[in-house]
């Protein structure tokens, strides 16, 4: 997911994590995993997010 430069600091991007996260949690979903997600700051900030470190065997 991705907001258009011009739509950058309005907002956009948080309505649509948050719609989507309140869309997920009414299908049943109790967590989501975001892979490739960035800038990581964005979702700490717009939704708790926390990093899964990556296991490296």
């Amino acid at each position: 997911m991705g907001t258009a430069k011009q739509n950058r600091v309005k907002g956009v991007g948080e309505q649509l994590l948050q719609c989507s996260l309140h869309s997920m949690k009414q299908e049943g979903y109790e967590y989501a995993i975001i892979g490739q997600a960035g800038p990581v700051e964005f979702y700490e900030r717009c939704c708790n997010a926390r990093l899964i470190p990556i296991m490296d065997y």
